[in-house]
């Protein structure tokens, strides 16, 4: 085949590439409810909730984890997905998406090359662009899911240290909005990330939501259970009325504990993971060291011997 063919195909196969990205931002543009930005909650408005309360009827509620899991498509699990690894913007979706395709895309066109070029036959081509077709499909899945971990162990990180500060705080006088808001400048040059969500769940707080509602919807974009622990104890608190400050002086007490398990626990780990690279590395160097010297020596005299 000519090579101008082929540099007609692989400029057609970009060019439709780039259209099927261009068309999936204009239409994620164009539905501004799918947007990923995590200060807004999704809340149906006043005109459309059923009005349950009917004479000689009670309303019965349907459990909170049987509603969720109801309602969660694909796309929805995929738009936890995407904010529980940090991407906020609108068209992270279609930026997904787009990722996919290019993972799928790239190994057929590279095997239509090698092939074109006589490098392998098409059988061998075929099955090394579905193989690694396969592998780009759940490459993008595997980066989120990096992302999200790392997100979390940062988070896990700063807790302690805001959790700190806010009770300080609290314990100052400030309400606990006024307290969100000073960790939030207190701890954006040690912790960035956990400061931005502070400032966008005072957005929320701003908007209407309740703090409990707030600090829940930032448990839910990392997926952490210390976040959903302290938002039951600051809904709990708000709820029955109890002091702010010796609740979370209590929370922050248990979590300092947790931690300091967590850290025996590593510790004790420690010697057991020190074992393997011990054998492997250390034990060949001493082996090489103590015994070769009489290797030497035993190869010497068997020379002298035979001669």
């Amino acid at each position: 085949m000519d090579t101008t063919l082929i540099i007609v195909i692989a400029i057609g196969a970009i060019s439709i590439i780039c259209l099927f990205a261009i068309l999936l931002s204009s239409r994620t543009q164009s539905n501004p409810s799918a947007e990923f930005s995590p200060a807004l909650s999704r809340r149906e408005p006043p005109s459309k909730q059923p009005n349950v309360r009917r004479e000689g009827v009670s309303p019965q509620p349907v459990p909170a984890a049987k509603r969720s899991d109801t309602k969660k498509d694909p796309k929805e699990r995929l738009r936890e997905r995407l904010v529980q690894a940090g991407l906020y913007k609108r068209n992270s979706k279609s930026f997904f998406y787009f990722l996919q395709f290019i993972f799928v895309a790239i190994p057929f066109v590279i095997g239509f090359v090698a092939y074109t070029f006589g490098l392998v036959s098409i059988r061998q081509a075929g099955v090394l662009a579905a193989i690694t077709g396969i592998g780009g499909i759940i490459t993008p899945g595997l980066w989120l899911d990096y992302r999200k971990s790392a997100r979390q162990v940062k988070l896990r990180r700063a807790l302690p240290d805001a959790l700190d500060v806010l009770t300080v705080c609290v314990e100052a006088g400030l309400s606990l909005t006024a307290a969100i808001v000073h960790v939030s400048k207190e701890l954006v040059t040690a912790h960035p990330m956990l400061a931005n969500e502070m400032m966008i769940v005072h957005r929320e707080i701003q908007m209407g939501m309740t703090t409990g509602k707030a600090l829940k919807n930032l448990a839910q974009r990392f997926d952490v259970e210390e976040l959903r622990s302290l938002a039951s104890v600051i809904e709990q608190s708000e709820r029955f009325g109890a002091s702010v400050s010796a609740a979370l002086k209590v929370y922050a007490e248990s979590l300092r504990i947790r931690r300091m398990q967590k850290a025996q626990s590593r510790a004790q780990k420690a010697a057991v993971k020190l074992l393997f690279p011990t054998v492997l590395c250390i034990f060949p160097a001493l082996l090489v060291v103590i015994l070769g010297p009489a290797a030497f020596e035993i190869f010497q005299t068997m020379r002298d011997v035979t001669n």
